[in-house]
């Protein structure tokens, strides 16, 4: 399996009241870094206020076919209860991650949400489908005072790496990967005679 990692590169559509470092004002280079730099960047919501960012992500290029897509954000909050929404925007519409709700002040922890189809279509990812998607987060207070921050935003694309025809009719052996999107992963050998 080949694994495609897509950090935001540009933003969509930014409503998170607070980002650190204040310049640049651009949201999407304070969740773009491979290894947390936890409270050296980051965006953060107004207390009180339900609020979102999307992100540009970069384009996939050619591809194998995808397994499906896991969407990353991590977080904490300073004042406990508050829910986070990893999200993608598709056309018009966002679809909802996996809740995340955060009700004990603390350091930054990862969550992730996976979606094995295009939720827009019900079909099989493309290229082309994630190219033109934006992935952010919904923060949504559910107590006065609560907010989130969050340090990272990314994505991770997974690939069969290869399509075997089983009907081929050759001599010898061969291991190939058979994908239970988008994990995990077994190795089967098939032996031709």
């Amino acid at each position: 399996m080949t694994v495609y990692t897509l950090r935001p590169n540009a933003d969509r559509s930014v409503g998170f009241g607070t980002i650190y470092p204040t310049t640049p004002t651009t949201h999407y280079d304070k969740v773009d870094e491979a290894t947390s730099d936890e409270d050296a960047t980051y965006i953060e919501s107004t207390p009180d206020l339900e609020e979102r960012d999307i992100f540009e992500i970069p384009d996939l290029g050619s591809v194998p076919p995808i397994a499906g897509i896991t969407l990353y954000v991590r977080t904490k909050t300073a004042h406990p209860a508050v829910f986070v929404y990893p999200q993608l925007q598709i056309g018009g519409t966002f679809y909802f991650g996996d809740k995340i709700s955060i009700d004990i002040a603390g350091d930054y922890v990862t969550y992730s949400t996976t979606w094995a189809k295009n939720p827009a279509t019900g079909n099989d990812w493309t290229a082309a489908d994630i190219n033109a998607m934006g992935i952010g987060a919904l923060a949504s207070p559910l107590d006065y005072g609560a907010n989130a921050r969050i340090t990272q935003i990314w994505l991770k694309v997974e690939c069969i790496d290869k399509e075997v025809n089983v009907s081929d009719s050759g001599v010898g052996t061969e291991n190939i990967s058979i994908l239970k999107p988008p994990t995990p992963r077994y190795t089967v050998k098939i032996k031709r005679e």
